[in-house]
Parts: structure tokens; C-alpha cells; sequence
């Protein structure tokens, strides 16, 4: 079961892509990233590929991805596995970037566990609402970074 939200951030498209998309801007909101490197030569692009290092309580996690979908200033998903997922569970995460105005951004997230087994399923109903929660922290810390822009 995925999750889905909708923010809405008084900025621009643009403003918002780069806090999405660049590595150290992604340090500031996304709490406990590390570090995130392109394995993959530049430019970024569907098929690109990358690592995560990301502190999850005493453990550094690392995490693979690839990009799926990628549409400057609009469109970005990605799917992600290893640290805690394990090696056959990805999780596939996507935003949707919406112009509403001249200054507001509209921001549709989407997350969710694809290709998992049984047990990490089971595991995502009884925490989904913990990973909803923290999502919607993040994007607090974000719209607090976007909107001082």
C-alpha cells in the first residue's frame, strides 16, 4: 500500500526541484542522509544510478537507485533498494511538481514497497503509518528551506 500526500510550497517549481534534487540541499530536510553520490556518469537521467548512505538509528544503511523518471522541473522517481528493505524488496518513490501560481508549488509524493516478500509487506501495513509521518517531517523541514529561498 503506497503512500500519497499533496504539499503545497509557497515557491516556485524550480526552487523546489533543486531541494529535491541536489545532493546537499537533500541533507538539510531529508534527516539522517549521509551522503548521495551519482554512480553514474553525469547528466542525471532515466536509467542513471546512485548510492544513499543514511543513518538509521546506531546503523549507517547504504541504498542503490536508479532514476525512472526524469522531467526538470516537473517529474522525478526513483527506486531504491538494500539497508533495511533487504535485497529483493525496492522501494519506488515519486514527485509530481505542479505549478499552481506565480509563487506556489504543488508537490505530489508517492512511496512504496514494490517486489517485496510477505514479511516486509506485513511490515509496511504495521509502519506505514510511521513512514507517512516521516515524510510529512521532512517536507515540513523542506517547505521551512523552499520558502526562505
Amino acid at each position: 500500500m503506497p503512500i500519497q500526500f499533496r504539499e503545497e510550497f509557497r515557491c516556485s517549481p524550480e526552487v523546489l526541484w533543486l531541494h529535491l534534487e541536489e545532493p546537499e540541499l537533500q541533507k538539510q530536510w531529508m534527516k539522517g542522509l549521509l551522503s548521495n553520490r551519482a554512480t553514474s556518469p553525469a547528466p542525471t537521467r532515466v536509467g542513471s544510478t546512485f548510492e544513499m548512505q543514511i543513518q538509521e538509528g546506531r546503523k549507517v544503511s547504504t541504498y542503490q537507485g536508479t532514476m525512472t523518471a526524469w522531467e526538470p522541473p516537473r517529474r522525478m522517481a526513483l527506486t531504491m533498494q538494500g539497508g533495511c528493505f533487504g535485497p529483493k524488496a525496492k522501494m519506488a518513490v515519486s514527485y509530481r511538481l505542479e505549478a499552481l501560481g506565480p509563487n506556489t508549488t504543488a508537490l505530489d509524493y508517492s512511496c512504496g514497497l514494490e517486489q517485496a516478500g510477505a514479511v516486509m509487506r506485513f511490515f509496511m501495513l504495521l509502519f506505514g503509518w510511521m513512514a507517512k509521518m516521516q515524510a510529512r517531517s521532512f517536507f515540513k523541514t523542506l517547505r521551512k528551506l523552499v520558502e526562505k529561498s
